[in-house]
């Protein structure tokens, strides 16, 4: 008759192991998560200082100045630099005629 040897496999070793992996690996996705989401943003991120500055006492009263009454105004300034000439105006309307002359001879020029 033959003989029939049967190994038996230890299950429990291999669901043990194989729990601490699936562990292993959740704790480091954990720890990938932990990283990118929170701890390399912050290191980044240009830091922040909040400083408060309490305010003193408000002042006792109020201080009310009264501005001077109007006074006569200064001598005046020296008169400014001429302006650029204008446009020339329209032509006149004519002028009288002048007397008349001396008859005489008459003279070119030469």
């Amino acid at each position: 008759m033959p003989t029939i040897i049967t190994r038996e496999t230890d299950d429990t070793a291999t669901r043990t192991s194989m729990t601490m992996v699936v562990t292993l690996v959740v704790i480091a996705l954990a720890f990938l998560v932990g990283y990118f989401a929170w701890w390399a943003p912050s290191q980044n991120a240009p830091s922040t200082t909040t400083v408060i500055h309490e305010q003193g006492a408000p002042p006792a009263s109020n201080v009310i100045i009264t501005p001077p009454a109007a006074s006569t105004p200064g001598p005046q300034g020296a008169p400014g630099a001429p302006g650029a000439p204008g446009a020339p105006g329209a032509p006149g309307a004519p002028g009288t005629p002048g007397p008349s002359g001396e008859p005489g001879t008459a003279t070119t020029g030469g």
